[in-house]
C-alpha cells in the first residue's frame, strides 16, 4: 500500500519553502510540502498549521489503506485564518458561508479556515483536514466516478474518525420521533433546512459505519473498488452485501429501533434526556477549553515576537545618536551639529 516514511523525516521536509506561489495565494503566504501535499497558509497559523502537516502523511497511508488506494497523486492545501479569507483563495465560485472545509476533488485542492467567521468560533482543523482528504481519496478509489452523497459524507466522517456528541444526540432524536430521512432523498443532495440536513449528516456516517461493522473490514473499499471498475454503485452495494437497497436500509434501521427504542424504556424517559444534555455541555466544554488553548497558544507568540523586535531594536541602539539638549531650549546638538527647533 502506502509508503511509510518516518513522520519526523516528513515534518523536516515540511520546512522545504517553495519560491512561488500558485494563482490565488498571496504572496505573503507560507508554502511547505511532503510528499503528497503541500500547504498553502499565512505565517500567523503555523502553530496551528504544523501539527497538520507533521501527521498527514502518516493519515494519508492509514485513509489509503482502508481505502484499497496503492498510490494518490499530490494534493494542495489552502489553510486561512477565517472564512472571509477562505473565500478569497478559492478558485472560482465562493464557498457556503457556514462552510469551514471544501475539498475540490477533481482539482485536487482542499480549502480548510481555522475560526468560524459567524462566531470567531476555533474549529477543529485537523479533523477537518482529514474529512477533505477522505474525499480525495474516495474519489481515486472510486476512479472519479459518482457515488451518492450520502456514502461519501457518511465515509468521510467514519474514516477521518471524527465523533461529535451533536451528532450522536441527533441520531437518537431522529431515531425515537421516526424523523429518519430515507437514503433515497439523499443520493444527490442534502435538505436545505438546518434540523434535516443535520439528521443526514448524523444517518450517514452511522450507516456507512454500520455497513462495514456488519460487511467487515474491506466492505467499503471492495464497493469502491467495484465502481470504479464500472459498477452503478448501488449495484456494487447490493452485490457485495447480498441484499437490495430496501432491505439494506430496512436492516439499519431495524438495528437503530431496537437500541434507541429500548433506551427510554431501559433508563426512563427522563434519564435519556439528562444524558444527552451531559454529552452536550461536554462537547462545550471541550470545544471552548479548544479555543482558550488556541488563544492563549496565539497570545504567547504575539508577545514572544514583539520581544524578539524590542532585541533587534536594542542590539542596533546607539546612545551617541540621541539628539542632547543645549542650554538653549529651541536649539538641540546632534552628530556635532545644532539645530533650531522650530
Amino acid at each position: 500500500m502506502a509508503s511509510r516514511i518516518p513522520a519526523f523525516a516528513l515534518f523536516l521536509a515540511a520546512a522545504i519553502f517553495a519560491t512561488t506561489a500558485p494563482a490565488g495565494v498571496p504572496d505573503n503566504w507560507t508554502t511547505a510540502a511532503t510528499p503528497h501535499f503541500t500547504f498553502h497558509y499565512h505565517p500567523k497559523a503555523k502553530s496551528r498549521v504544523a501539527p497538520i502537516i507533521e501527521n498527514a502523511e502518516d493519515e494519508l497511508d492509514r485513509i489509503m489503506d482502508l481505502l484499497g488506494i496503492d498510490k494518490m497523486d499530490p494534493i494542495e492545501v489552502r489553510v486561512a485564518r477565517n472564512t472571509h479569507e477562505m473565500a478569497a483563495v478559492k478558485p472560482g465560485a465562493e464557498p457556503p458561508p457556514w462552510a469551514t472545509g471544501l475539498a475540490m476533488r477533481s482539482e485536487r485542492l482542499i480549502l480548510l479556515t481555522l475560526t468560524a467567521t459567524d462566531d470567531a468560533r476555533v474549529t477543529d482543523a485537523e479533523s477537518i483536514f482529514l474529512h477533505e482528504v477522505v474525499h480525495v481519496a474516495e474519489w481515486d478509489a472510486a476512479g472519479g466516478n459518482k457515488t451518492p452523497i450520502w456514502f461519501s459524507e457518511g465515509l468521510a466522517i467514519h474514516v477521518s474518525g471524527e465523533f461529535s456528541f451533536e451528532r450522536s444526540r441527533v441520531l437518537i432524536e431522529a431515531a425515537i420521533r421516526n424523523k429518519l430521512l430515507p437514503l433515497s432523498e439523499l443520493s444527490d443532495r442534502y435538505p436545505g433546512d438546518g434540523r434535516r440536513v443535520n439528521v443526514a449528516y448524523a444517518q450517514s456516517a452511522d450507516i456507512v459505519g454500520w455497513l462495514e461493522e456488519t460487511h467487515g473490514p474491506g466492505f467499503l473499499s471492495a464497493v469502491l473498488w467495484r465502481v470504479k471498475n464500472g459498477d452503478e454503485f448501488h449495484a456494487a452495494l447490493e452485490g457485495l452485501a447480498g441484499a437490495s437497497m430496501r432491505q439494506i436500509q430496512s436492516d439499519w434501521m431495524g438495528r437503530l429501533d431496537v437500541w434507541y427504542r429500548w433506551m427510554p424504556s431501559i433508563t426512563g424517559g427522563a434519564t435519556l434526556w439528562v444524558l444527552i444534555a451531559c454529552l452536550l455541555l461536554f462537547g462545550y466544554v471541550r470545544r471552548r477549553r479548544q479555543a482558550r488553548k488556541v488563544y492563549a497558544r496565539w497570545e504567547e507568540e504575539e508577545v514572544a515576537r514583539q520581544k524578539q523586535m524590542e532585541e533587534i531594536l536594542l542590539e542596533n541602539w546607539d546612545p551617541n545618536a540621541i539628539p542632547k539638549p543645549s542650554d538653549d531650549k529651541s536649539r538641540v546638538e546632534h552628530e556635532g551639529n545644532t539645530h533650531t527647533l522650530h
